[in-house]
C-alpha cells in the first residue's frame, strides 16, 4: 500500500513538471516511475557502498573541470554535474552517524563536498541549485543537532553569495507560467514526499531514511524558492534533470524499512 501511494504521489509530482503531457512525456513520466521501481530493487548494501564511487566521482569530476578546461563543453558532463553533487551531498549528510567521526574530520570532508559540489554546479551552469543545496545543508544539520557543522556552510553561503555578485547572475525574477491550481499541485506533491520522508526519519534515523529526507527538503526548497519568489531553480526549470533526481530517491523511499545492508 506505501508503494502504491509512493508511486502515485510521484507521477503526480512529474505530471507537475512537465505540465502540458504529449507521448514523449508520457513516456519520460512512464521511465520514471519505472526508475523508481529499478531502484526499490537494489539491495541496500549495494546502495551503502554506492556513496564512495559518487563522492569519489564528484570529487573526480572537480579535478578535471579544473585540469582539462574542453571537458566542460560536453553536454553529458553538463548533466552530470548536478546530480553528481546533489547525490554526493546526500550520501555524505545522510551518512553522518554512521560511524563516530573525529570533528575536524567531519569539517574537512563537508568543506570538501561542498566546495566539489558548488564548483561543479558553477562550472556546468547549474547555480540555481547552489542556494537550494545551502539552505538545505545548513537545515539538516540543525535538525540532526550538528551545530558545530554549520559555521563550515554558512562560509559556503557567504562564499555563493559574492560568487553571484561578481559574476552578476540572476537567479530571481523566472517567468514560470503555472496557475493556482498547478501551483498547488507541484508543491502539494514534492510536501507530500517530504512528510513520508520525515516520518521515516522519526522511525529510523538510518541511512535509508536520513538520504531521502535530505533529498527531498532540498527539492522541497528549490521549489518553494522557484513558485513564491520567482527563484529560477533547477526541478521547474530543468525537469529532466529534476527527474534523474526525484526518481531513485522515491525509490529509496519504496525499500522495505526492515532491510538491512
Amino acid at each position: 500500500m506505501r508503494r502504491i501511494f509512493l508511486v502515485i504521489v510521484l507521477a503526480v509530482f512529474i505530471y507537475s513538471l512537465f505540465r502540458d503531457m504529449s507521448v514523449v512525456r508520457a513516456l519520460i513520466l512512464c521511465a520514471g516511475v519505472v526508475g523508481a521501481f529499478a531502484v526499490s530493487r537494489i539491495p541496500l548494501k549495494h546502495i551503502a557502498v554506492m556513496r564512495y564511487p559518487v563522492i569519489g566521482l564528484c570529487l573526480a569530476l572537480t579535478g578535471g573541470l579544473l585540469l582539462y578546461a574542453p571537458l566542460r563543453s560536453y553536454q553529458v558532463v553538463r548533466y552530470a554535474c548536478p546530480v553528481l553533487a546533489f547525490f554526493a551531498a546526500s550520501f555524505f549528510l545522510a551518512t553522518l552517524d554512521e560511524k563516530a567521526k573525529k570533528p575536524v574530520h567531519e569539517i574537512v570532508g563537508l568543506s570538501l563536498i561542498l566546495l566539489s559540489s558548488g564548483y561543479n554546479l558553477a562550472i556546468s551552469q547549474h547555480t540555481g541549485l547552489l542556494l537550494p543545496l545551502t539552505v538545505s545543508t545548513a537545515l539538516f544539520l540543525f535538525v540532526l543537532s550538528r551545530n558545530r557543522l554549520l559555521p563550515v556552510v554558512a562560509c559556503f553561503a557567504a562564499m555563493v553569495v559574492v560568487f553571484l555578485y561578481m559574476k552578476k547572475v540572476a537567479v530571481f525574477g523566472g517567468s514560470l507560467s503555472l496557475n493556482g491550481i498547478e501551483r498547488y499541485v507541484v508543491l502539494g506533491s514534492a510536501f507530500t514526499l517530504l512528510l513520508v520522508a520525515f516520518i521515516g526519519v522519526v522511525r529510523k534515523a538510518a541511512m535509508l531514511a536520513m538520504l531521502p529526507f535530505f533529498a527531498l527538503l532540498c527539492i522541497s526548497i528549490d521549489l518553494l524558492l522557484s513558485v513564491g519568489f520567482k527563484f529560477r531553480g533547477l526541478m521547474l526549470y530543468q525537469p529532466l534533470l529534476a527527474l534523474f533526481i526525484v526518481g531513485p530517491v522515491v525509490g529509496l523511499m519504496m525499500k522495505g524499512e526492515g532491510e538491512r545492508a
